[in-house]
């Protein structure tokens, strides 16, 4: 006896119909597109009372854009894109946004840190480097120059 001549095809066909219908009810419970990015929208307001950093958003119409201002942010991961094809996502890609966004929003502060470190950095270095160059230009005796500015700007001169 073969596996065919046991096969009921109207056993099979409502098996078939309450898996469609089960599928077309799980779909209907999924979060469209534009619901999924005020959530990104308000992952970014969280992250940015969590961190301090200016975060702005930014909708295309299948693309999500987290971006963060600073002069050099982009070297530390400062923008990030998540797109959506589907105006009705299927459920993996509605966990591949998460996932991706979730990742980002996870390693975002460590690297923020970083950015602020190597700014903060960079700037007292260039202070250094013209303090130095002040002092090889004019010498030791700056009070001149202090007294000169002062008169000139004001006593607002640092």
């Amino acid at each position: 006896m073969r596996k065919a001549d046991n096969f009921d095809a109207k056993q099979w066909l409502v098996e078939n119909k309450i898996t469609f219908q089960s599928r077309l009810n799980e779909d209907e419970n999924l979060p469209t597109r534009a619901e999924i990015f005020d959530d990104f929208k308000k992952m970014a307001q969280d992250l940015e009372a969590k961190t301090g950093a200016k975060i702005t958003t930014i909708r295309f119409p299948n693309t999500f854009r987290f971006h963060v201002e600073g002069d050099m942010m982009g070297w530390w991961d400062g923008q990030f894109d998540v797109s959506i094809a589907r105006l009705n996502p299927s459920p993996l890609a509605i966990k591949r946004a998460y996932e991706d966004v979730n990742k980002w929003v996870a390693n975002f502060p460590a690297q923020y840190k970083d950015y602020l470190s190597w700014k903060a950095k960079g700037e007292e270095a260039f202070n250094q480097e013209v303090n130095r160059r002040r002092k090889e230009y004019f010498g030791d005796d700056l009070e001149w120059i202090d007294k000169r500015s002062r008169e000139m700007f004001g006593d607002d001169y640092k």
